[in-house]
């Protein structure tokens, strides 16, 4: 028994699925699902919502790394008694390096979704 599975393009907006099956010297072909997809707007606006998703996500990380960097700089002036020059300001300037290189992505990424001028 051979099978064979293909997928083919009837049109630039539809898709199929076919198979085909040989048996005893006999050719017997089923269509399993055609799918039409409306000039590929549903895959956009799923894709879209994803980016906006991952924006939003990672806005949150960057409002927890900012103080989780504040609550352990305090646990560490409790539990040392001298921390004289010692700060974690290099890690926040970090954070706030990467998140100017986020933003540089983000905000022209969201111009982009709201005022619908995809390139």
């Amino acid at each position: 028994m051979m099978t064979n599975r293909s997928i083919s393009s009837a049109a630039p907006s539809q898709v199929s699925l076919c198979s085909s099956s040989s048996q005893d010297g006999g050719s017997k072909t089923q269509s399993v699902a055609t799918t039409t997809f409306a000039s590929g707007k549903a895959i956009r606006d799923i894709s879209v919502g994803m980016e906006i998703s991952s924006i939003l996500y990672s806005f949150v990380i960057i409002i927890v790394i900012f103080a989780d960097i504040t609550l352990y700089e305090k646990k560490l002036k409790d539990i040392f008694s001298s921390l004289k020059n010692k700060t974690l300001s290099w890690l926040q300037n970090l954070v706030i390096a990467l998140s100017g290189l986020w933003a540089l992505w983000a905000i022209p990424y969201l111009y982009e979704v709201f005022a619908n001028h995809f390139l």
